[in-house]
């Protein structure tokens, strides 16, 4: 789902496409930001687009995004939110969590079930002092397969057992990780993951294959592990809360059992 209230850049808008009709539609050129495969991140291509539609059916703020080909090669699409043009400051996480508590537990939980391990403050941008408040998450290259060339299945492997985002299995500690109060959003969350449909996980994996440059026992493991980590997930979280990962949660929160 796009952002609530969210605007993109748009680069020129075009006259009337000719046989329209009532609709008198146009088209119009819109500014993405383009990522491709390359040697320090081989599965770029399939983590993002992974990760994308997850966040997509979980309603999670990601900008629009899509694949495109060009000169036999396939890159990812993600519009550009940022209408000032200068480079995002680095949120402060107190403040996300206040003004966005819902979507930050999704973020939370979302990173973790996508064993995402690079969430920081500049990867998360928030508009809090204007109308409408908007908040974005964006940059998953470094989740799922991971970054290290035909080893996507490993990774999946080390990270079944691991919340990830406690930095347990290297990269950063979750930067909402220890402001997160309340247990019961959390929840809220563990569910939403636990009814994403079979089919659904199924298509993900199979069209990061098919776009993506995945092999077939990579893509057999990534959708193995999202099936799996659905159902897990809860337990993991619960486990990383008894041995205090979350030091903001108040006494009285509750994670999934």
């Amino acid at each position: 789902m796009n952002e609530d209230g969210a605007r993109y850049r748009v680069l020129n808008w075009d006259s009337a496409v000719a046989g329209t009709g009532v609709n008198r539609a146009t088209t119009a050129a819109l500014h993405a930001y383009v990522k491709r495969n390359n040697p320090q991140s081989p599965y770029l291509v399939a983590n993002e687009h992974v990760a994308g539609r997850i966040a997509e059916l979980l309603c999670l703020p990601v900008p629009p995004h899509c694949m495109a080909d060009r000169d036999d090669e396939t890159y990812f699409l993600s519009l550009n939110f940022n209408l000032t043009g200068e480079q995002l400051p680095p949120v402060f996480p107190d403040e996300v969590v206040t003004h966005f508590p819902d979507a930050a537990a999704g973020v939370i939980v979302f990173d973790a079930y996508i064993a995402n391990f690079d969430r920081h403050r500049r990867n998360i941008a928030a508009v809090i002092r204007s109308t409408p408040k908007r908040l974005s998450i964006f940059d998953h290259d470094r989740s799922l397969l991971g970054m290290t060339a035909d080893a996507g299945v490993q990774q999946l492997s080390r990270a079944a057992q691991s919340i990830v985002i406690d930095g347990s299995l290297g990269g950063n500690r979750h930067c909402l990780l220890d402001v997160i109060e309340d247990g019961g959003l959390l929840d809220v969350w563990i569910e939403r993951i636990r009814g994403i449909p079979d089919w659904y996980i199924e298509n993900a994996a199979r069209t990061a294959q098919q776009y993506g440059d995945i092999t077939d026992p990579e893509a057999d493991a990534l959708e193995e592990f999202l099936r799996v980590r659905r159902e897990r997930l809860g337990g993991l979280l619960r486990e990383a809360a008894d041995h205090g990962v979350f030091r903001g949660l108040q006494q009285g929160g509750m994670i999934y059992e």
